[in-house]
C-alpha cells in the first residue's frame, strides 16, 4: 500500500548517473558505452509531454547530457545483429 512508483525516465537517468559515477572512478569499458549510448538514447526519447514538466526535466538532465557528451557518448539505440 505504501509502494512509491517512478516513471521510466527516472530510473534510467538514476541509472545513467549511477554508471557515469562509476565510469569516473573505473574508466569506460566498450560494454558500458554501449550501455551509455542505449540509455543516454531512451532519455532524450522519453521526454514529458508538456512544455513546463519538460523544461523541468532537461534542466535537472544538463549536468548528465553535459558529462556524457564530455565523454564523447552520442544517443543511439542498439543496431539488431541478424
Amino acid at each position: 500500500p505504501d509502494a512509491k512508483l517512478e516513471h521510466a525516465r527516472v530510473g534510467n537517468g538514476r541509472a545513467l548517473r549511477a554508471l557515469v559515477a562509476d565510469v569516473q572512478l573505473k574508466g569506460w569499458t566498450d560494454a558500458l558505452r554501449d550501455r551509455a549510448h542505449w540509455r543516454y538514447a531512451a532519455l532524450l526519447e522519453d521526454e514529458p509531454n508538456s512544455w513546463l514538466k519538460r523544461w523541468r526535466w532537461r534542466r535537472s538532465i544538463r549536468g548528465l547530457i553535459d558529462s556524457l557528451q564530455e565523454a564523447g557518448i552520442e544517443p543511439r539505440f542498439p543496431v539488431p545483429q541478424l
